[in-house]
């Protein structure tokens, strides 16, 4: 039976647990919050998921349930463990005696997410799913299996022209690397599946709590993926989801109050129940996920024509913001609010809906990276100001999501608290300081979806703390790649877009400022003399001045010793130059700390009590640009807050004498 020409009004009358999907439609029945919900009844009116797949991956699904059978596709369907057509769920005694020791999920699991999703509804029967027209698949695998043995691979990429919707759970532990097989496949569904528009996948974010973090988890982190998180009955958080900065949405699930309704079809203590609904289901992450599938669902009947990235776009611009009192919402740079235990908030059918219908797809995706950048420095152990490092990006691109892969060594790497910063401040917490035995960070891959909407030009800064008293580690390489998009706003001329400052002649593009001669590069831009002084009321603390306020220290200030020419800066904002501002320490008065916009803006936000802006000082290269002698900042540990800046001997001759200068990483470029 199809809801399809129904009024939702008598969809709701023929279907008799409806008032038990507190989830699809909130009046507070369960005590909780009326309208903390999906809010999709009105999306019914114009989408029920006609024509849309949705492949369920994970230990089976009864087919045969009164309220999924008229929605499930055999021809779609198969058993990965079984290696047969029929992935009816096996009986949990038989899973014990020929899985002993993988079993991890009910064999009921795929049945009540089936119910979730696509339950028929309006057959006077039971209930109805979030998208009650869809075609589910049931792709059956095994949990707990080494490596791909459990038949993942296969399952998330079967039928990829087919199938539009892959919902699935996260299939590895955390720090476990993903099989290469299984990348190359998600990328080719990405690529090549629905007909090149790339196929759509919702996974569920694992049950850790507070204490864990989604990106070390390395389904839940990848860039095509959509992260699901949870939330209950009050949309607030209910104490197990896993929060962090790849999270993408929330779905609606249990808490100690209230519990999902759904499909049920299972083996206990021996007696076959088929057929059955459970009102009681700890739906956990898994429920809110198969809601947000069942909204793609019905996206995709509204406008098929939308892609991969075009169905991540339209559920971060209609998300709710809920719990809007939760303390950890922050707005980014593009103005969306996002939090780490919800991502962009509750998931809006409607809204979603609504916005498909008339979506213009978005701009091809385009990608800028840094490539790896070599660190090779101490991390100081139980520091928490730590060390960083910075990457120029020249390229304007609206970004959608950061990656970062980050290797160092570290015997207890849960030690380690990683925050990734955006030229317009925003902050990505990527890994937190933990209780985690584990050994190292190995090129581990770390993502956020926090910088969504910003832009991507300036600096973006990696910090690195080791927050916890027991050893140190060594921060080797990082390499940070931006996704997004050009706005197309911007590129009215793109047959110029090669050499825009120089339309009528590319060919001399690479050396604009002396186009006779493009491999002279002679004359710097960088002329202009900074001079260093050590203030002796606070020994180890230094002053870097130019030439008018240099002589105003010689001829006034006794207390500062000239060390002599430091390097040559530059004083007009000319080509790839940055800018450098300078602070003076409210708690160590007369000592002075340099830094780039970034930290400029982290300083004035979160240090305003320890530092004082004393405006613009000068412009340099950026560290990572190549250009000029690069410069290494050193924070002296004897007084806390203040900073030496040395390059080539020097630099290494404080790295191997002075223990109680704290190198912080690459800070800029210059001549000398």
């Amino acid at each position: 039976m199809t809801t399809a020409g129904l009024d939702i009004a008598t969809i709701i009358e023929r279907t008799p647990l409806f008032a038990n999907q507190w989830y699809l439609q909130n009046t507070g029945q369960t005590g909780g919050t009326p309208g903390a919900d999906i809010n999709v009844v009105d999306a019914w009116s114009t989408a029920t998921g006609q024509g849309v797949t949705i492949g369920i991956v994970h230990q089976g699904a009864d087919y045969e349930h009164p309220d999924l059978n008229d929605n499930y596709s055999s021809a779609l369907s198969y058993d990965f463990v079984q290696d047969d057509s029929d992935p009816f769920p096996i009986e949990e005694e038989e899973i014990r005696s020929v899985f002993a020791g993988t079993f991890g999920y009910p064999t009921a699991t795929g049945t009540y997410f089936a119910g979730v999703i696509a339950a028929e509804g309006a057959n006077e029967i039971g209930l109805i799913g979030v998208a009650p027209d869809a075609t589910f698949a049931s792709l059956r695998i095994q949990f707990g299996l080494p490596g791909i043995e459990g038949g993942e691979l296969q399952a998330l990429t079967y039928q990829n022209q087919e199938i539009d919707i892959y919902n699935s759970s996260s299939f590895y532990s955390s720090f476990e690397p993903l099989p290469s097989e299984l990348f190359a496949g998600i990328e080719t569904n990405i690529r090549e599946g629905r007909g090149g528009l790339g196929n759509i996948h919702v996974t569920m974010t694992p049950a850790g709590g507070l204490e864990d973090n989604i990106n070390y988890y390395p389904f839940n982190n990848s860039r095509y993926t959509i992260t699901v998180g949870a939330i209950d009955h009050n949309g607030e958080y209910p104490g197990y989801t896993t929060p962090g900065a790849a999270l993408m949405i929330s779905g609606y699930s249990h808490n100690d109050e209230a519990k999902i309704t759904t499909t049920d079809s299972r083996v206990i203590s021996g007696i076959t129940i088929r057929n059955n609904y459970l009102d009681d289901y700890a739906g956990s992450t898994g429920a809110a996920t198969a809601q947000v599938s069942g909204v793609v669902a019905l996206m995709l009947e509204a406008n098929p024509n939308l892609t991969w990235r075009d169905v991540q776009h339209i559920l971060v611009e209609t998300a709710e913001k809920n719990d809007p009192d939760d303390e950890d919402w922050v707005q980014n740079g593009a103005g969306y609010d996002v939090n780490y235990k919800y991502g962009f908030g509750g998931v809006d059918a409607t809204a979603a809906v609504n916005t498909a219908l008339s979506w213009e797809s978005v701009d091809e995706e385009v990608s800028i990276t840094s490539e790896k950048i070599a660190i090779d420095a101490t991390i100081p152990d139980n520091y928490t100001t730590g060390i960083n490092s910075s990457f120029e990006i020249t390229e304007d691109i609206n970004v959608e999501s950061v990656e970062v892969i980050f290797d160092a060594e570290h015997s207890n790497r849960g030690n380690l608290k990683l925050i990734l910063t955006s030229p317009d401040g925003t902050e990505s917490v990527l890994a937190e300081s933990r209780e985690d035995d584990g050994d190292n960070y190995d090129d581990w891959l770390l993502t956020s979806v926090r910088h969504w909407g910003e832009s991507s030009q300036g600096e973006w800064t990696l910090t690195v703390t080791d927050e916890i008293a027991e050893n140190s580690g060594t921060w080797n390489s990082w390499q940070i790649n931006v996704y997004g998009a050009t706005d197309s706003e911007n590129s009215e001329n793109p047959e110029n877009s090669e050499n825009p400052e120089n339309p009528e002649n590319p060919e001399n593009s690479e050396n604009p400022e002396n186009p006779e001669n493009p491999d002279d590069n002679s004359n710097s831009i960088l002329e202009s003399p900074l001079y260093r002084f050590q203030n002796e009321n606070v020994p180890g603390t230094y002053l870097y001045a130019g030439e008018a306020e240099a002589e105003n220290i010689r001829e006034n200030f006794d207390n500062f010793t000239e060390e002599g020419l430091a390097f040559k800066v530059g004083i007009e904002p000319e080509g790839d130059l940055i800018s450098i501002y300078r602070f003076q320490s409210k708690i160590n008065p007369g000592t002075y700390t340099f830094v780039r916009e970034t930290e400029r803006n982290s300083i004035n936000a979160n240090f305003a009590d320890s530092f004082t802006e004393e405006g613009l000082a000068f412009y340099v290269y950026g560290a990572d640009s190549g250009l000029g002698e690069t410069i290494y900042r050193f924070q002296n540990l004897n007084q806390s807050g203040t900073y030496l800046f040395a390059a080539g001997s020097e630099a290494e001759n404080i790295r191997e004498n002075f223990s109680n200068f704290i190198e912080e990483g690459a800070a800029f470029g210059v001549d000398i």
